[in-house]
């Protein structure tokens, strides 16, 4: 169990971990990953959502049979997430940076980016309150 725990210390300067008693002879286990404060992410950043502490209840028998396994596959599915979102926002700041350069080019060659020739206005013929009688 001890091999899945500090595989949660990847990136992690400290790790955080409460046992609580729960009703019904359980034990309610908090793992908390606290990372330092140049590595976290912004509050606002989708990634700070991976950074949530795990929760799990069960019995001692049942967290030890089945806490190495379920932090294996949290482990995983964290891992794949955060890949995902750093390849979104990298696919995201590419896009970013090929309009701008389009805007550049344009404005370059004396078109504005968002200046488009419009059909003239036409004015809209006012509507008469209707008589209730």
């Amino acid at each position: 169990m001890f091999r899945e725990i500090k595989s949660l210390l990847h990136g992690a300067a400290t790790l955080c971990i409460t046992m609580a008693a729960a009703p019904d002879d359980k034990v309610r286990l908090t793992i908390t990953r606290v990372l330092p404060k140049d590595e976290a992410p912004a509050a606002d950043s989708p990634l700070a959502a991976l950074n949530e502490p795990i929760v799990v209840t069960g019995t001692a028998d049942e967290l030890d049979v089945d806490l190495p396994g379920y932090l294996t596959q949290h482990i995983g599915k964290v891992a794949s997430m955060r890949t995902t979102f750093e390849q979104l926002e990298a696919t995201l700041e590419s896009e970013r940076k090929a309009a701008e350069a389009r805007i550049a080019e344009q404005k370059k060659r004396g078109q504005s980016a968002t200046a488009k020739t419009l059909p003239a206005s036409t004015k809209p013929e006012p509507v008469s309150e209707p008589a209730l009688f």
